[in-house]
């Protein structure tokens, strides 16, 4: 159950970080933060899972740029 919960947790954090800036409407003050945020609710759901280290990766990838 919670692979499932943090699986779509890394899904919408992906979808926020990829359109995000077509509906949140101060996206350029946000930046990454609620993709970030996403992911970082997938880790602490489950963070034995699969979900939870590819969570791990974006948030890694997305602290560099």
């Amino acid at each position: 159950m919670r692979e499932s919960l943090a699986q779509s947790k890394l899904e919408i954090g992906s979808y926020v970080e990829n359109y995000g800036k077509y509906f949140l409407i101060h996206w350029k003050e946000l930046g990454n933060q609620p993709a970030l945020q996403f992911y970082n609710q997938a880790i602490t759901t489950a963070p034995e899972s699969s979900a939870a280290r590819a969570a791990e990766l974006r948030v890694a990838e997305l602290r560099n740029d």
